[in-house]
């Protein structure tokens, strides 16, 4: 299915396996075998070419094609990263099928103990608010640092590097709300 996603996206740009191969970095052979199914891309790879397709990571993974934008708490697409005691799990509507681009993200986050978003500043073209459901996270903003408790959010500017860290003595959860729809790709 994600690779027919893939499949199906390319052909729309217009776009040959080779300018997508130039563009991602990836050989063309591999992202063949991907459309067909034959191999499962590592996140880095994904990340490579939703950034070459201009086509944010969650709607490449999205499965859904009815085009309800109903999301029911057992449908979440759940994800986990490499390195990090981060997961997430996709709240909002993320069908490529909707008659309209959705103009924002929302996810439900779940830091485990001592857990942080990244070993570094996080930054990214989009803004950000972060709710705290449960528990409390240390959110550093260049020098500042500000202590979000149960019920407490931030708004951070898009290109601000920020990093966001878990310091209650047990998991702490909130929500995500991002825009334009993007999850975060660089680091410094």
């Amino acid at each position: 299915m994600l690779g027919e996603k893939i499949r199906s996206i390319r052909k729309k740009q217009d776009m040959k396996l080779n300018d997508l191969s130039e563009l991602s970095g990836l050989s063309a052979s591999y992202i063949s075998q991907l459309e067909r199914g034959l191999v499962e891309p590592s996140l880095s790879s994904l990340k490579k070419i939703s950034t070459a397709l201009k086509t944010p990571v969650y709607l490449l993974m999205e499965e859904s094609s009815s085009g309800s934008v109903v999301v029911k708490k057992d449908e979440r697409m759940k994800m986990s990263f490499p390195n990090s005691e981060l997961e997430f799990e996709i709240v909002s509507a993320m069908s490529s099928k909707l008659d309209f681009d959705p103009s924002m993200l929302v996810v439900n986050f779940i830091f485990q103990e001592s857990g942080e978003e990244s070993e570094g500043f996080m930054i990214h073209a989009a803004e950000e608010i972060v709710i705290v459901e449960v528990g409390r996270l240390e959110v550093m903003i260049g020098d500042e640092i500000h202590l979000l408790d149960k019920g407490d959010s931030i708004y951070i500017k898009e290109n601000v590097p920020h990093r966001i860290r878990n310091i209650y003595d047990g998991v702490t959860s909130g929500f995500y709300i991002v825009s334009p729809p993007q999850m975060p790709d660089k680091y410094r």
